[in-house]
Parts: structure tokens; C-alpha cells; sequence
């Protein structure tokens, strides 16, 4: 069975759409669909349910998807071996990373690498924690910059630690006059990012006790510190993602001086392909460079 077949096949059960597959890999809708029927063919069972909203992977196609993601990256690694003994390091990459990253590191990493190993190919998906998470431990994404908690499947690399901070209208004092506690969360409404993308804040609010009850759920950060601006309500938010973001409103330090931790979750570093061991390297020396890696020795 060719290689094209295994990579249509794992595109599909990416997208969860033979039309969305199609598109990725400039091919003709028809041509993905044949090209799956041809495995189920050979394989003797089928490998997606299909409808009009989608395909999603039967039971056997979740177990066939391991091994097959395993034969296109063993492929991978190969040629990128073979790349380096003739003097060049190619191949793809494919980095996950939560937005507040994406808005203020990552454009500039990426430009940086370019620079470096043009013949890279990097493919950037942002999304939540979770997601990240599972993308990581599934394969679906070679590395991950984002949260890390502890994870005893992944490898992970710790970076940067974030402090987490209270966003309060511009004229909000502190009970205490200096920070906010409990008796602040308490007795004003809660601004939350959407379920995917809050997991650092949620983690603290179940580690104090705290009831999960916000008055509202937004995904845009912008418009979350616009809320917070014309007195909807307090939001506990990193420090990322509320630098850059032009708004007249405070910022407080949480008491306990909370902090979540930023760093890359990957495979053990041995079953990583140059490619993807030549951009692990280039983070790590970027955050050491900027002045950005304050994990303690």
C-alpha cells in the first residue's frame, strides 16, 4: 500500500471530512474517497462512518491510526536522515500552541527558524490545552508550546512561568488594598475565556475551593478585557494574554502570587525527527536568548 494512501487516510481522520482532506492535499474530493475505499478494500473492514456532516473513524480505523501515523513518520525521519548526510536538514513540523503564545512569541520564533532551515516546512495549529494535550499524546502534533502540568506519557520542556493576574475595571480598588483574594472573587461576577482555553484558571479556581460559576463564557480576548473595562465583571487571566492588548482597565496580582507554566510537550526526545529536534533547540535557545526562560535552576 503507498505512502499517499496512509497520509490521506490520517488526513481524513484529522479533519473528519473527505472535502476538507481534499482541500489540504490538492486533490479531487472523489480522489480521497477512492483512495480510502481502496484500504478498506484491502484491509477487509471499513475505516470511516460517513454522512453529510462528515466521516468519523470506526472502531478499527481508531486502531489501525497509530500504526500507520508510526509508518509515515519512521518514513519521515528517513529521508530527513538522509537529507542530513547530504548536508541539508528538511522535513515538517507540526507545532501546536494556545493563542496568548501565537500573539506574542511565536511569529517571531517562526521567522527566526525560517531564517535558519528554510527548507523546514513549520504547520501551526492554536488551539486550548486539552486539545494541545491530546494532539501531542495522539501524534497528531509533533510538539506543543502551552501549559504543563504534570504528564507522565509526554516529555515536557518548562520555560517560562506566566503569573496569573486579576483584569478589574480601571477604577476597582482590592478589599485589601493590593491584591485580589478571596472576599474579590467572592462578591463581584466572573469573566471566564471559553471551556478549552480557561484550563490555567479553572486549575486555580478548583485549587482554592473556589465554585466554577462565571457570569459569562467569551473566546475573544479582546472583548473579554472590554467587558472587564465597562464593569461586567473581574477576570483571571495570565499575564500573556493581557499584554498587548490596548484597553483601560487595572491589573492586580492574585494572592499567593499564582503562575501557571509555559513550556513544550513532545515525544521522548528519541523518537523525534531532526526536523522537529531542530525547532525543540531553536525554542528553548529563543526563550534563553529573549531573556524570556525565568525557570527557576
Amino acid at each position: 500500500m503507498s505512502l499517499n494512501a496512509y497520509r490521506i487516510f490520517c488526513t481524513v481522520a484529522e479533519e473528519k471530512s473527505f472535502f476538507k482532506a481534499a482541500e489540504i492535499l490538492y486533490l479531487t474530493p472523489s480522489a480521497v474517497s477512492h483512495s480510502v475505499s481502496t484500504l478498506e478494500d484491502k484491509f477487509g473492514f471499513a475505516l470511516f462512518f460517513r454522512n453529510r456532516t462528515g466521516a468519523k473513524l470506526t472502531s478499527d480505523g481508531e486502531r489501525l491510526l497509530p500504526y500507520i501515523r508510526n509508518i509515515l513518520e519512521c518514513e519521515e525521519r528517513l529521508q530527513q536522515e538522509a537529507d542530513r548526510i547530504n548536508g541539508f536538514t528538511s522535513g515538517t513540523v507540526r507545532l501546536g500552541a494556545v493563542s496568548s503564545i501565537c500573539n506574542n512569541w511565536l511569529t517571531d520564533i517562526l521567522t527566526t527558524f525560517r531564517e535558519k532551515f528554510p527548507q523546514i516546512e513549520v504547520n501551526v495549529v492554536q488551539e486550548g490545552y486539552e486539545p494541545l494535550l491530546a494532539g501531542a499524546r495522539s501524534g497528531a502534533l509533533d510538539m506543543a508550546f502551552t501549559s504543563i502540568y504534570e504528564n507522565e506519557s509526554l516529555m515536557t520542556t518548562p520555560l517560562n512561568r506566566d503569573p496569573l493576574i486579576c483584569i478589574t475595571p480601571p477604577d476597582y480598588m482590592p478589599i485589601n488594598g493590593v491584591s485580589i483574594g478571596l472576599d474579590d472573587l467572592l462578591h463581584n461576577d466572573l469573566i471566564l475565556q471559553r471551556e478549552g482555553t480557561d484550563y490555567d484558571t479553572i486549575s486555580l479556581l478548583r485549587q482554592r475551593n473556589l465554585p466554577v460559576n462565571p457570569k459569562h463564557r467569551i473566546e475573544d480576548d479582546s472583548t473579554i478585557l472590554s467587558m472587564v473595562q465597562n464593569g461586567f465583571g473581574l477576570c483571571i487571566v495570565p499575564t500573556l494574554v493581557y499584554l498587548g492588548i490596548p484597553c483601560n482597565v487595572a491589573a492586580y496580582p492574585l494572592e499567593g502570587n499564582e503562575y501557571r507554566t509555559l513550556g513544550l510537550v513532545l515525544q521522548e526526545k528519541k523518537l523525534l525527527t531532526p526536523a522537529i529536534f531542530q525547532m525543540y533547540e531553536h525554542i528553548v535557545s529563543y526563550m534563553k536568548d529573549k531573556g524570556l526562560y525565568n525557570i527557576p535552576e
